[in-house]
């Protein structure tokens, strides 16, 4: 898959993420990956992905670069931490995807370019 393909790609699973959460979090669960309908982020993306059948880990790397010295699930689990606050951190990461995917040109899988994501 080129490159900019593969953010397009994640962009798509982040809305389909906040559409999964639902407009106030209703299926959002901190604490642990999830209970019944009710997942974490980490697991919302896990579903998503199998859901859709892709796979893309530009999409955690892109959540995760949003959330600095911290891993995605400390975020999610932080009591402090409202939906809210997942909400921008994910349109955060679209936003990021879509930008790169426009300004990229698409260059075969197999180069070696680093991505350098600005928070």
């Amino acid at each position: 898959m080129r490159r900019a393909e593969r953010y397009a790609k994640a962009a798509h699973c982040l809305d389909l993420v906040l559409e999964y959460f639902g407009p106030n979090g209703e299926r959002w669960y901190q604490g642990n990956m999830g209970d019944g309908p009710k997942r974490c982020i980490v697991a919302a993306v896990y579903h998503v992905q199998y859901q859709h059948r892709f796979r893309n880990k530009l999409t955690f790397a892109l959540i995760d670069a949003g959330i600095p010295g911290r891993s995605i699930g400390d975020f999610n689990d932080d009591p402090a931490t409202s939906f809210a606050q997942v909400r921008a951190v994910i349109i955060k990461a679209k936003a990021r995807a879509l930008t790169e995917a426009r300004k990229r040109p698409s260059t075969p899988q197999g180069e070696t370019q680093h991505l350098k994501l600005a928070a």
